[in-house]
């Protein structure tokens, strides 16, 4: 009896051990998310810049035949990359990817044309590997972090295999095939053609003062514009950006410049998609922290403390917020407090 009762607590302890290592790679997992959203929200208005470049150029050259805007007529070889990760306990990350991709790859094939497969991460690669498939090229070891120089060092390969055409062994057109991030526990694959380019983009003078103060752009070359900038003060910047991620028709990011430094100062995330926004007769809280030591935090299992992951202090305060029809009220003021700036 008293043997059985130590297997049952050796096996007790080894649960609970296994628990807090699963709790270990979520916080850390869930750290590493926020900082790649962090770094997609910063790096978005120069996709939204660049994209707007080139579309004006394709505009305002529609009479030159160019490599990169130009429909080849008789398509033979169409490319697809497919990015994937190049370690595994990321959900159905790759394997959305991989299936997507092949849905992609059995159309073209039906098209007639002859598909040439370029992977990005280990994942991709050992699936097709494991199935002997033959494919281009391949590019893994930084999926955790990638960097300009891997992004360039696809790109080259790609732009050259795009000018050299099917005639000289490479392709006539290009998809990519990407998981594209919805929430924490939603991430969609999505396809998009990226060469020839295609770029729509719209402009509109809302104010009618003969100034173009609003334009959209489709940074995905869906056909949808998903990107909407905003020159709300009329200096000739954009100042408000609203980005469409994940093709839903709903605004989830909000990046403003309210002091016109060039950066965004306030930033706003709809990270479950739920689309929901401030109505009278709501109530939240603002709960800022300010830690002396590094920013990152950990939530303990109860699910409710929240402490610094250095273990430095942290000061923290809090309001309760009643929205109303004129504004917002603050329940929790006290009588000294000057909160005269909500109504300026």
């Amino acid at each position: 009896m008293g043997a059985q009762q130590r297997v049952y607590r050796q096996r007790i302890r080894s649960v609970q051990a296994t628990k807090k290592i699963t709790r270990a790679m979520e916080l850390i997992a869930a750290s590493r998310v926020v900082k790649a959203r962090e770094a997609v929200a910063k790096s978005t208005p120069y996709a939204v810049a660049l994209t707007r470049a080139v579309s004006s150029v394709a505009s305002s050259t529609s009479d030159i035949d160019h490599a990169l805007t130009t429909e080849r007529e008789n398509v033979k070889r169409a490319g697809v990359l497919i990015v994937t990760a190049d370690r595994g306990l990321a959900g159905s990350y790759s394997v959305n990817a991989m299936k997507e991709a092949q849905q992609l790859i059995t159309k073209l094939e039906h098209e007639g044309k002859e598909v040439v497969p370029y992977l990005v991460g280990r994942k991709g690669v050992s699936y097709y590997k494991f199935r002997r498939r033959e494919y281009e090229a391949e590019w893994t070891g930084f999926t955790d972090s990638p960097k300009f120089e891997n992004a360039e060092e696809i790109g080259e390969r790609l732009t050259a295999d795009f000018h050299a055409g099917a005639e000289g062994g490479g392709v006539d057109e290009l998809h990519v095939v990407y998981t594209e991030f919805q929430s924490m526990v939603t991430q969609q694959a999505r396809v998009i053609r990226l060469l020839p380019l295609e770029v729509a983009e719209g402009q509109l003078d809302l104010d009618g003062d003969g100034y173009e103060e609003t334009y959209g752009v489709d940074t995905n070359g869906d056909g949808y514009v998903d990107t909407a900038n905003y020159d709300t003060n009329g200096d000739g910047y954009t100042d408000v950006q609203l980005t469409d991620t994940n093709g839903d028709g709903y605004a989830d990011i909000e990046l403003q410049d309210t002091n016109g430094d060039g950066y965004a100062d306030v930033e706003h995330y709809d990270t479950d998609g739920d689309h929901q926004q401030l109505e009278p007769g709501m109530t939240l809280t603002v709960e800022p922290m300010i830690n002396i030591g590094e920013e990152d935090v950990i939530q303990l299992d109860d699910g409710w403390t929240v402490m610094t992951r250095d273990g430095s202090l942290s000061a923290q305060w809090e309001h309760t917020l009643l929205v109303t029809e004129t504004g917002v009220e603050v329940l929790t003021a006290r009588s000294n407090e000057d909160l005269g700036f909500l109504n300026a």
